[in-house]
């Protein structure tokens, strides 16, 4: 089958290189130009250089129904499904993409369990909803070390998978070890990832969710991926006051953390709510619907960690904190331990691409 989408996406790159008329919609065509003929590794460097902005299949006179059938969008997000499950190394890893919704809920409730009865020992209490003391820590349900080094272990372990998968990738398409290196690069790099330039359409926005044009997925991706950064920001400063200046949580809602994750909390919620739209609204040809269940299940997710994160917060003086605690910490682990089978793998393969397409540029 990868062999086929291989065969698929060259007839369909041999097309586009001599017709170029998409040569000003996005960088992916800049690449093809400089390419007379496309290896395997060029092939997958250029799907994960593709954003999915869909201008390139309205554009195109050989989009379906013509005979040619040529339909970028689809083949390449066909084989950027492909690139995660090539960079994972055993059958059942890669089982674990192509069900994602099964292995999320049975990590859910394992982990469920698992701080549940981890608690009932203890607090010695066999009840997850009863009188909680005004203010009452949060270590008072669970001890601190064991939540830190529980959340750390699957934290240390994707990133790891993260690290590897990013330097078998670099290997794959060809950066070597120096050619990684140019601070010039990384900084035009990080700026087009920040800014998302490649889903502004030159201005117009990408056609999506269908044919007009739109900055909404831009957007809301915007919303999501700051709304990450407040949090982090959020979380270090939590750190900060828990071990530089001992002043433990529950902090109050005017302090720095509670502040920060709010409106990171509020942005992200806002960004997910209005891709998940979207998606009930995208023209599907241009789509390969096996990525479906892996793209739908990471947005989920994430949306219900910050979802339990507020009920944490707002409900954390009454009877319901210790049960909405748990069901949190079980969404955030379930959330650590997919991250390497989740969509946010794309972040990975399409920073090195796009630091490769910059370096191609800059020649």
């Amino acid at each position: 089958m990868f062999d086929k989408n291989f065969e698929d996406a060259r007839f369909s790159l041999n097309i586009c290189n001599a017709c170029r008329y998409c040569e000003n919609i996005c960088p992916v065509f800049k690449a093809i130009e400089l390419r007379r003929t496309f290896s395997d590794n060029d092939i997958i460097y250029l799907a994960n250089l593709c954003h999915d902005c869909r201008g390139c299949y309205y554009a195109c006179q050989f989009a379906p129904p013509h005979t040619f059938d040529i339909n970028i969008p689809k083949i390449f997000g066909t084989l950027r499904l492909e690139t995660y499950k090539k960079h994972k190394s055993s059958s059942f890893l890669r089982e674990i993409i192509e069900k994602p919704h099964f292995f999320s809920i049975a990590i859910f409730i394992v982990s469920f369990l698992f701080y549940t009865i981890s608690s009932i020992i203890y607090t010695k209490k066999l009840r997850l909803i009863g009188l909680v003391e005004q203010n009452a820590s949060f270590y008072s349900i669970l001890p601190e070390n064991f939540l830190i080094i529980t959340m750390l272990i699957p934290f240390v372990i994707s990133l790891t998978i993260y690290i590897k998968n990013f330097i078998d990738y670099c290997d794959y398409i060809g950066i070597k070890k120096g050619d990684f290196l140019k601070l010039f690069i990384h900084i035009r790099s990080l700026k087009s990832v920040i800014l998302l330039e490649f889903l502004d359409g030159g201005g117009f926005g990408c056609n999506y969710p269908n044919e007009e044009y739109s900055l909404s997925r831009r957007i809301y991706h915007q919303f999501v991926l700051f709304g990450f950064k407040i949090m982090f920001i959020s979380t270090l400063i939590a750190a900060f006051m828990s071990h530089i200046l001992n002043t433990s949580p529950p902090y109050t809602f005017t302090s720095l953390p509670v502040v920060f994750g709010t409106i990171g909390g509020a942005l992200l919620l806002l960004g997910l709510t209005g891709l998940l739209y979207l998606r009930t609204k995208m023209d599907r040809i241009p789509y390969n619907e096996n990525t479906n269940a892996m793209d739908i299940n990471f947005i989920t997710i994430l949306f219900l960690s910050v979802l339990t994160g507020f009920l944490v917060l707002l409900f954390r003086s009454t009877i319901f904190m210790p049960i909405l605690l748990i069901i949190h910490l079980s969404i955030v682990i379930t959330f650590f331990i997919m991250l390497p089978f989740s969509k946010l793998q794309h972040a990975v393969f399409r920073y090195v691409s796009i630091y490769k397409y910059f370096s191609e540029m800059n020649k």
